[in-house]
């Protein structure tokens, strides 16, 4: 697998990690929803994946960084 493949992984994972757990708090708090545990996950994923791929972005890095 290549580097950049490998980089872009690791961010998703991160991402989606954090995200999940603040959808897993806000259920346990009681937050109401009818979106079931699988869309919940796709779009845990989805987003952490997005976003790892905006990050891996050389404009976006350069804005960031400036």
């Amino acid at each position: 697998m290549s580097n950049q493949i490998k980089k872009i992984l690791s961010i998703t994972t991160l991402i989606s990690a954090l995200h999940f757990v603040e959808d897993a708090i806000l259920f346990l708090i009681g937050r109401y929803t009818e979106v079931t545990f699988p869309i919940v996950m796709v779009g845990v994923v989805s987003f952490g994946l997005v976003l790892a791929l905006l990050s891996r972005n050389k404009k976006i890095k350069r804005f960031i960084t400036s």
